[in-house]
């Protein structure tokens, strides 16, 4: 998370399981010891505007849940990807690549 009130450098924020329990649409509806395994066994990735979480093509198992803001999901044409299309939102509390869990020949983004 980029610091909102010094011009330089990043910062960290400690948020809590049990404020992540109690605010998140999603993460509240699992209960707190299964939310803690997850956390254990999770990575927190922060993005920028405009930075990509995964290209097209990407092959990956991965799943994505939103804690914050939310992500444009969008294809590109052209031949340099110049033209970009945004074809739905992803917003705070939403998950990407769950279609994983159900098909693992849905591997490729």
């Amino acid at each position: 998370m980029k610091q909102k009130f010094k011009e330089s450098g990043p910062t960290s924020i400690y948020i809590s399981h049990v404020v992540l329990h109690e605010k998140h649409p999603l993460l509240r509806k699992l209960k707190i010891e299964t939310l803690k395994l997850l956390l254990i066994d999770s990575t927190v990735i922060y993005l920028s505007i405009g930075q990509s979480l995964y290209t097209p093509g990407s092959n990956d198992q991965l799943v994505y849940i939103v804690l914050f803001g939310r992500l444009n999901l969008q294809v590109t044409s052209g031949r340099e990807g110049e033209e970009v299309e945004i074809i739905g939102r992803v917003n705070l509390g939403w998950t990407l690549g769950e279609e994983i869990l159900f098909d693992r020949g849905m591997q490729i983004r």
